[in-house]
């Protein structure tokens, strides 16, 4: 799997850099501001559901994209504070083929 590959990659070359930045004699944990982005679509749901015993379960899933979302996170050890702020990228728009209406 991909995304677990990528995790392990990100997760290797975190610990090289920290395992370098200790080497250095540089104190990190206390002078350093750590910022992380996480991107989701407002139209992420579960398109699974519980049904009722020997019945279908009916579940309604979004069929367009929505709008995308990006969180921004900052945590400093300097300044003592956690901060978080949100982007609202526009929705992304399907270019309609010659034969479509």
């Amino acid at each position: 799997n991909t995304m677990q590959l990528d995790a392990a990659r990100i997760i290797k070359l975190c610990f090289n850099i920290i395992t370098e930045w200790k080497a250095t004699g540089m104190g990190f944990q206390k002078s350093c501001v750590f910022i992380s982005e996480a991107g989701l679509n407002s139209h992420q749901v579960k398109s699974k559901a519980w049904s009722v015993n020997c019945t279908l379960a009916t579940v309604q899933v979004p069929t367009q994209r929505g709008v995308s979302l990006s969180i921004v996170g900052c945590i400093s050890p300097i300044l003592n504070f956690i901060s978080f702020s949100k982007m609202v990228v526009g929705a992304i728009h399907r270019k309609k083929k010659k034969d479509e209406c």
